[in-house]
This record gives C-alpha cells, structure tokens and sequence, in this order.
C-alpha cells in the first residue's frame, strides 16, 4: 500500500525517518498529546495559493517510538487560518507525492481503479486495511497499512495513511 512520501523533494519512509529529522529539516515546532499507549506527536506543514491549499500532519504514535509512522493530507478551504506553529512550505518546498499516485481532489472512481474496493465504508469515509505477516530476523511480525480516504462531493478531500510493524 503507502510506505512513504516525499515533501519538497525530501523522502520519507514510514517507521524509518524520525519526526526530529523533519523538524529539523522544515522547520516547525513538534506538537503532542497523551501519554503511553495514547501518545501522539506531530509535526504540521502547509501549502496555501490561489489554486490549491493544503496541510499535512507528520504523525508518530507509540507504537512507531521516534520514527513518523503515518500521517495526514487535508485540502484547506480558501479562507483557512493556520495555527503559528504549523509551518508554512513555499516555493520547491510545495511539491508533495505518494509512490501510489494518490491525490487531493482525485475522483473516487479512479481510486477505486487503482485500489479497489475498500475494506470498509462510513458515509464519505472509506478504509483500505492492509495486514501481513512477515519475519525480521528470524522473528516473526505482523505489518499493518491503512489508507483512510474521505471524499467530499466525490472527490478526495483527505487521505491518512498509518503503518505500524509489531511482533
């Protein structure tokens, strides 16, 4: 399914780059809540022109330590106002990509051309769950994918990915 993405030309490998790295390399400030199995950390970016705005939140759970292991993409309405700590990206630092192609404002038929039907439907909100087993050295574990989609009028209006390897 999504492993990685890549912002301003900078790759990012779920549950291999850490959050510090990409708060060091775009800036930002490192927001959190809850603690133990409830802890969350993120770090938020965001795009804003006259065509098209958006934000993402690099996201890091317990379960992923200190490496990003999911995150969200989220068109913007034209009036949006950011939080001052979400950091703003401009110019090269604009381009975003995930390696399946996936894109704000993409026609639910073409997603569901690429990917299938989902695992699950909510109203606007589709869920493409993805589980396999897999050995590390010689141990074994078990690797979860999700891609949740919601549309808006039948087109992608967010898309959050979280990836997660436990034994």
């Amino acid at each position: 399914m999504i492993r990685g993405l890549n912002v301003a030309g900078w790759p990012i490998v779920l549950e291999e780059t850490e959050l510090i790295a990409a708060q060091k390399h775009f800036g930002g400030a490192i927001g959190g809540r809850g603690d133990a199995g409830e802890a969350l950390a993120w770090l938020c970016l965001y795009w804003h022109d006259k065509r098209a705005s958006w934000v993402l939140w690099l996201e890091s759970f317990e379960i992923n330590g200190p490496t990003i292991g999911g995150f969200r993409w989220q068109q913007l309405s034209a009036n949006s106002k950011m939080d001052e700590r979400c950091q703003p990206l401009r110019g090269d630092n604009a381009s975003f990509s995930l390696p399946r192609a996936l894109r704000l404002g993409m026609k639910e038929v073409a997603v569901v051309a690429m990917l299938g039907q989902p695992s699950l439907r909510n109203g606007d909100m589709v869920i493409y769950a993805h589980e396999h087993d897999l050995t590390i050295r010689s141990e074994p574990y078990t690797m979860s994918n999700d891609i949740i989609i919601t549309y808006r009028v039948g087109r992608i209006w967010a898309i959050e990915v979280l990836h997660s390897t436990v034994s």
